[in-house]
């Protein structure tokens, strides 16, 4: 057939068409999934201080084998103070922002009423180093807050409670010990011993290891 196609060239010919066609569109499909989900928006941002121990457990070394966190630990920040050579530990249950909050505050729940706490001491410089630390014989200023949520009655909504107490700046820590595993650039390790809470409903126990990431808050 001079000067037309082959049927076989030309349904070759129609096979690439289509299969070009078909390529083209998969990878359309494939790069807008791709742009859509960098969009995508999955609550707050999880910083290795605040996703503990998946996070921090590459920067932070030092706790023994064998040795467990604190119990429901998910926050573990050792926060800069500012023209302060102290550090201010912070630790949650909850996912929290680098911050030195005033756990004493009424405003200092996590802003939604759910079961959680919050607990923080201070660093002086002679506890920045590996050792065991006697609590009352440093003015680490302890402060801890604790929110429930309770059950709605009727038909009104549920309600928070809970509050918070702490040290005055410069007074005596607790009773209770805590031992530094390891000082770096990046985290403090170590491990609260015998410290009683003070919470029996819910019974709360903050004992046990720790990662504190370092961080620095933002300016206010």
């Amino acid at each position: 057939m001079e000067g037309g196609t082959h049927p076989k060239k030309e349904n070759a010919m129609k096979a690439k068409t289509i299969l070009r066609a078909l390529t083209a569109g998969v990878g359309a499909i494939l790069l807008g999934s791709a742009s859509q989900s960098e969009t995508i928006h999955h609550g707050v941002r999880r910083e290795p201080g605040n996703s503990i121990p998946e996070g921090s457990r590459q920067l932070c070394s030092g706790v023994p084998e064998n040795t467990p966190l604190i119990a429901g630990l998910k926050t573990g920040w050792a926060v800069a103070l500012p023209s302060s050579p102290s550090i201010r530990l912070l630790f949650s249950d909850q996912v929290l922002a680098c911050q030195n909050p005033d756990l004493t505050a009424r405003e200092s729940n996590t802003g939604a009423c759910t079961d959680s706490w919050r607990f923080a001491l201070t660093l002086v410089p002679e506890m920045q180093k590996p050792g065991v630390y006697d609590l009352p014989g440093y003015p680490v200023e302890f402060a801890n807050a604790v929110t429930i949520a309770l059950p709605a009655e009727g038909c009104g909504q549920s309600q928070c409670a809970g509050g918070g107490s702490g040290s005055a700046p410069g007074s005596p820590g607790p009773r209770g010990t805590m031992e530094i595993y390891s000082v770096t650039e990046e985290c403090i390790t170590g491990q609260i011993r015998d410290y009683e809470s003070g919470w029996v409903n819910p019974p709360l126990d903050f004992k046990g290891a720790f990662h504190a990431v370092r961080c620095t808050p933002p300016s206010p």
